[in-house]
């Protein structure tokens, strides 16, 4: 299937050899970009037609009549922001038709009749509806958006009472009565299409689940379930989500929520992808997890800043020196922004978010120091604008006891909050294979993660073999990400065909491995910790230098601690993505890790 990134580069190709709003014939369409190397084919559709349904952020078809009276079809490029519109307007018919369901069957309102606000706003968050999930500050402004709901205002003792209408034909009215005493029955149909969709799992859907994942399920959340039984528990959480329509399509795949929660007592997410062509199966379970876009987005969606910027930048002043952004960065604070969002999440679920309820201010340990050592707070208020739907306004960061806001925090906390952690005590951290190469899955890590090898080395590793090189020379001189990821993957197709290159590069592998062990074993500091927000996982960095004369870092070995004590190694990692998941933990001053010298 097609990623974002995948959408845009197509939307940039396209604009480069047609105009908008120009007509283009479907066969000539489809030469065009079979000739780029992207034929449909290639994404997984089997037709044309289903790539450019998948692309109607900017893509049209539609039938025409040739000048001999023929059929033709016709395909036509247009704003590739119209998306936005179209989507606005699907999530805002589905909104109605859930507003209109609730207060017809559950509330048991008429169409054409007033109510008042208060009356339907219980009605709605008794059955699932609120206002703030959906982007609205107030009931009242989500109503509004509706075209099926009228609001009008009436004075009543001095006071403003909001009165809502739910519009609708007469004929309904009657159709909701003749349909009321029958909603048992109604229900428990649902029921049963519920049961049928989960007992008939293989005809709705049929994908692989990884044993990998089925260890990560055991992991976090602990269920006490057998393998069997877990699967059978993802398989109905998606039958569930099926039916319920809460699948979200996302990057990483189909996105559903699961019924178990990990051992932070945290909602987690399963995600499906189709996989490449040549496997036994077409889909397979890709991530089992707490959601990603909670743990990067928490923070936003609970503070207010009036400029986030600017606010960075007043904490960047505050901290100790240090880089936060990478070589040739655009955004200066990006790491910053991320450390601070991960960290609140981590604050977040150890409950060391501070409130006092008194007075409304709250206060959270951002885990950074100034030049002296002292630890750097921010505070917050608790919201009361109604205009604002955050739950939290920023005040500012400051020094306990410092005039200002320093003062105000020490007034009101008592001890002063605490900063995130990530493992108990060192010792739970120093890694006990010292001296042993941990075990590792060398054909998934070659295989899956060939883009994060060091180009320089796949270039001397390949130099024996004239396709291959050439392929590494294009992917040193090619600046597009698409056209790099097509070939990568041209690339990846090499190592079954030619067991020579796939067996160099992993004798070179087992070489840094050793090379990584022999350096940690001599200054164990260069075990560097990891932490992944999204999985709760605390990791283990282990250094790669892919060339045996110079101790120059170019990747990592992400080892984890396996049930038994064993030691994996899950997957290599560029620098730049080891940089910020071990930032969180601690300062990465005098380690290999150097914001400033890793390209962005």
């Amino acid at each position: 299937m097609l990623t974002n990134k995948n959408r845009q580069d197509i939307y940039s190709l396209l604009l480069g050899e047609y105009k908008k709003g120009q007509p283009i014939l479907l066969k000539d369409f489809r030469n065009f970009l079979k000739k780029n190397g992207l034929a449909y084919q290639e994404f997984g559709y089997s037709k044309i037609e289903s790539l450019i349904e998948d692309l109607k952020e900017f893509l049209t078809l539609s039938n025409s009549i040739d000048e001999q009276g023929h059929k033709i079809k016709i395909v036509k490029i247009h704003d590739y922001e119209e998306i936005k519109d179209y989507d606005n307007r699907l999530k805002r018919e589905k909104l109605q038709k859930k507003v209109q369901s609730v207060l017809l069957k559950e509330g048991h309102y008429e169409f054409n009749k007033e109510y008042p606000l208060a009356s339907i706003s219980k009605t709605l968050f008794d059955n699932g509806i609120d206002f703030h999930d959906y982007g609205f500050s107030k009931m009242k402004s989500m109503l509004s958006s509706l075209n099926n709901i009228k609001i009008r205002e009436v004075e009543q003792n001095g006071v403003k009472q909001p009165l809502i209408t739910l519009l609708g034909e007469n004929k309904s009215i009657k159709e909701v009565k003749k349909k009321t005493p029958e909603k048992k029955v109604v229900e428990n149909k649902k029921t049963v299409e519920n049961k049928k969709i989960i007992e008939n799992k293989k005809d709705i859907y049929d994908f692989y689940i990884p044993p990998k994942l089925i260890l990560s399920v055991k992991e976090m959340a602990a269920l006490g379930l057998d393998d069997h039984s877990i699967v059978e528990t993802i398989q109905n959480d998606y039958a569930r989500a099926i039916h319920d329509e809460t699948i979200e399509k996302r990057e990483e795949g189909l996105v559903f929520p699961l019924s178990f929660s990990n051992k932070n007592d945290e909602n987690m997410i399963g995600a499906i992808k189709k996989a490449d062509a040549g496997n036994a199966y077409e889909y397979y379970l890709n991530y089992v997890g707490t959601d990603k876009e909670r743990a990067k987005d928490l923070m936003k969606r609970e503070v207010y800043f009036k400029d986030y910027d600017e606010a960075l930048k007043d904490l960047k002043d505050l901290a100790r020196e240090e880089s936060w952004c990478y070589k040739h960065s655009r955004d200066p604070l990006l790491i910053l922004k991320i450390y601070l969002q991960y960290t609140y999440h981590r604050l977040f679920v150890q409950k060391k978010i501070f409130v006092d309820q008194l007075s409304g201010f709250v206060a959270f340990n951002t885990g950074l120091v100034d030049d002296h050592y002292e630890a750097i707070f921010a505070l917050l208020m608790v919201n009361k604008d109604e205009t604002i739907k955050n739950k939290y306004i920023f005040q500012g960061f400051t020094i306990a006891g410092t005039q200002g806001l320093g003062k105000v925090l020490v007034e009101h906390f008592n001890p002063l909050p605490e900063k995130a952690t990530y493992f108990e005590s060192f010792d739970e951290f120093v890694p006990k294979f010292i001296g042993d190469v941990p075990h590792t899955d060398y054909q998934h890590i070659i295989h899956d993660n060939l883009d994060r090898f060091p180009l320089d080395f796949l270039d001397r590793i390949s130099t024996p073999f004239n396709y291959e090189h050439k392929l590494v020379l294009q992917l040193i001189d090619e600046k597009s990400d698409f056209q790099r990821g097509r070939l990568f993957h041209q690339l990846v197709a090499c190592l079954d065909k030619n067991q020579l290159f796939y067996s160099l590069i992993r004798t070179s592998l087992e070489m840094a491995i050793n090379k990584g062990v022999r350096m940690i074993k001599y200054d164990f500091r260069k075990a560097l910790p990891s932490f992944f927000p999204t999985r709760n996982v605390l990791s283990i960095l282990l250094p790669l230098s892919f060339d045996e004369d110079d101790d120059k870092v170019q990747a990592a070995l992400l080892i984890e601690k396996m049930p038994s004590g064993n030691y994996q190694g899950q997957t290599i990692l560029t620098l730049k993505q080891c940089y910020v998941n071990s930032r969180i933990i601690s300062s990465l001053d005098s380690t290999y890790l150097n914001a400033s010298e890793i390209e962005d």
